[in-house]
């Protein structure tokens, strides 16, 4: 049995980011950046004005009110025919081109219209006010992003404005899901005695598919030897999840098919719950045997296979962030392993607090249904109310 830390250092040093892969930008959202991005272009790519007004040259304006000819109406997506000179103005829209000659604008607010297609300007304007000069966001081969960015809205609104339309990323892995256990049923099922609904196929795939992961195959197969064999030797996933089937029962066949089928690399963590995890390889597969109990399943997920899968998809820092807040009840982990409490996070006058939840046992949801954090316990270890403890956002 390893500790937590020595289980993920395994888990990092036998697995590598995928290759980067060309995607469209519409489909780049979520994905780590393969190579530094450098502006094709200047942004903005023409100078034009930041408000509805009037474009003028700014010495005109030294003393006001000053009356102008209106020479031009431009609005947004059409180019100036005129050029402003001495004693005219051209009335503009937000995002036109700023027509030549001109140097400000003068918000269409802080003028009245005159007759005979005059204004009156009302208010001093400075050289530049107003306008979006051409490059002031990004001249033409400035560095945006670099590689290993994480790409968000806002990233690819600035990337299609460059008319940037792929892009280069590392790709989310494929993970393949198979719950065992033939007193499991499914969810639309009506459980006989001796029988449970599986959930652990709806929340793992679920925490899965929350990554961005593609998921070619999730399904259930009942403690069968053959058929596990079977199903593992079809797989072509990156990765391959099972749920049950790893402890030490007559039918518990997970270990034994990794055995002889591919390698495994380390079976048991001190933790708790999910002491049973199993981690190993088959082919160039990773493979995560992970406990049966519903919240161990999860909890070994979020802990263990969730910073794998990060990694394979190119991201650096993945290692779940240890915070601190203070304890509002007594809590202990009398036992060997490190233990992960359901809590509850809320933020008082004085800081965070966190409160465990009642309903700690490995087959109860409802706890961690209600969970947003976990208190990290190490093994043998008493943390009184008061105490400033460690824990992890769910």
């Amino acid at each position: 049995m390893i500790s937590v830390n020595s289980a993920l250092q395994k888990i990092l040093e036998n697995s590598s980011p995928l290759p980067p892969v060309t995607l469209p930008l519409s489909k780049s959202l979520g994905h780590i950046l393969g190579k530094d991005v450098v502006a094709n272009q200047p942004l903005p790519s023409f100078s034009n004005s930041a408000m509805d007004g009037f474009a003028v040259r700014s010495n005109d304006l030294k003393r006001i009110p000053k009356i102008l000819q209106v020479i031009e109406e431009i609005p947004a997506g059409k180019f100036p025919k005129q050029k402003v000179r001495a004693g005219t103005a051209s009335r503009i829209m937000t995002g036109a081109p700023l027509p030549l000659g001109a140097d400000a604008i003068v918000p269409v607010e802080k003028t009245a219209l005159e007759k005979n297609e005059s204004v009156k300007i009302l208010a001093h304007v400075h050289k530049g006010q107003h306008i979006r000069s051409k490059g002031e966001e990004l001249k033409k081969g400035k560095k945006i992003f670099s590689r290993g960015h994480l790409l968000k809205p806002a990233d690819l609104g600035l990337l299609a404005a460059l008319g940037i339309t792929r892009i280069k990323v590392f790709p989310k892995p494929s993970v393949s899901i198979v719950t065992t256990g033939s007193e499991v049923v499914g969810i639309s099922a009506h459980p006989k005695p001796g029988q449970i609904r599986n959930s652990n196929l709806i929340s793992i795939l679920s925490s899965v598919k929350q990554l961005g992961c593609s998921v070619p195959l999730a399904c259930h197969i009942k403690d069968n030897l053959q058929s596990l064999e079977a199903l593992i030797q079809k797989n072509r996933s990156n990765v391959l999840i099972t749920c049950g089937g790893v402890s030490v029962g007559d039918y518990d066949f997970v270990t034994k098919v990794l055995e002889k089928m591919g390698k495994i690399i380390f079976w048991k963590v001190a933790m708790k719950p999910g002491k049973p995890f199993l981690f190993g390889k088959i082919g160039r597969s990773l493979f995560f045997g992970l406990p049966g109990n519903p919240v161990s399943s999860l909890v070994t997920f979020d802990i263990l296979v969730k910073p794998a899968l990060r990694y394979l998809s190119g991201e650096k820092e993945v290692f779940p962030k240890i915070e601190f807040a203070a304890l509002t009840k007594n809590t202990a982990s009398p036992g060997g392993r490190q233990e992960y409490i359901r809590a509850r996070l809320s933020l008082s006058k004085k800081g965070f607090k966190i409160a465990p939840l009642p309903w700690q046992g490995s087959g109860m949801l409802r706890s961690l249904a209600h969970a947003n954090a976990w208190i990290l316990v190490p093994a043998h270890k008493k943390y009184r109310a008061g105490s400033i403890v460690p824990f992890i956002r769910q």
